[in-house]
């Protein structure tokens, strides 16, 4: 706010100056100058890429599904990672956030349109037997296939960077994921 009013307003910052009003404020200790968000086509050519993977990649429907619900419903990856299945409400259709997951530190109810929630719920009826401590989305041990454990962010941005060098987009800078 005040990197703004200094290039837009000389005459606000001089009388907010004068109130000591503008010193309170605190600057952000991260630029997001090169944070913008995907592209519409982007994002399409992010889920073909994904889709594209079916033949060798088992888990392209995991991801596929984390990538359309991070970017149809605007939530962050860990936000996303850590949906549980009790946190669907099916009847008002609404994704339920908890408060210690939020950046905010505010309860979320997500809104889940027609296509996500099929998505969502045609996810759950193929890995239901799957989930552990009732996340849905999980991943395999290397070295213990049989081992499952709870998809954490790292991982997921790792793969995540794979499916953008797929896509050639790995040179576009939009946010540090």
């Amino acid at each position: 706010l005040k990197q703004l009013i200094d290039l837009k307003h000389p005459e606000l910052i001089r009388i907010l100056k004068g109130k000591n009003t503008i010193a309170k404020i605190k600057l952000s200790k991260k630029s997001y100058d090169n944070c913008d968000p995907f592209e519409e086509e982007e994002v399409n050519k992010i889920l073909e890429t994904i889709k594209s993977t079916s033949k060798y990649n088992k888990n392209w429907y995991r991801d596929y599904v984390i990538t359309s619900l991070c970017a149809q419903l605007g939530l962050r990856i860990s936000e996303c990672l850590s949906i549980k299945k009790e946190r669907i409400d099916s009847k008002k259709r609404i994704l339920i956030i908890p408060a210690e997951l939020c950046k905010t530190k505010t309860e979320q109810n997500v809104y889940l349109h027609d296509k996500v929630y099929n998505l969502l719920i045609d996810y759950i009826k193929k890995t239901e037997q799957k989930f552990k401590q009732g996340y849905l989305f999980y991943s395999r041990t290397k070295r213990n296939k049989r081992e499952i454990y709870h998809l954490n962010r790292e991982h997921f941005v790792k793969i995540f960077r794979d499916y953008l060098k797929l896509a050639e987009l790995d040179e576009i800078k939009k946010t540090d994921l």
